[in-house]
């Protein structure tokens, strides 16, 4: 038993350090994509697509469900309900 948990603590100190590399790597391919300009790269073995971070606007349906017969325009002004996406890299190998 003390042998397998062991095991398992190596297992997830490694997948640890190997989690922290792939986040600097992702980083610094961001910032190169950025530093070009560019939000995409593709050769033969690799693509690469940044989706850039953004947020959205709608309504939230639990305000809305109190208030009754406004029009849509002045719930959207009156209850904004704004959405955060991190931006992120997807990396694809072919």
């Amino acid at each position: 038993m003390i042998e397998l948990l062991k095991e398992l603590q190596e297992i997830k100190q490694k997948k640890e350090a190997l989690d922290l590399r792939e986040k600097e790597i992702k980083e610094k391919i961001t910032n190169v994509l950025v530093e070009n300009g560019t939000d995409k790269y593709e050769d033969e073995k690799y693509k690469v697509n940044y989706i850039a971070a953004s947020e959205s606007v709608s309504i939230d349906t639990t305000a809305l469900k109190k208030t009754s017969g406004e029009l849509y325009i002045k719930l959207l002004n009156d209850y904004p309900k704004i959405t955060k996406r991190s931006a992120s890299l997807r990396v694809s190998f072919k």
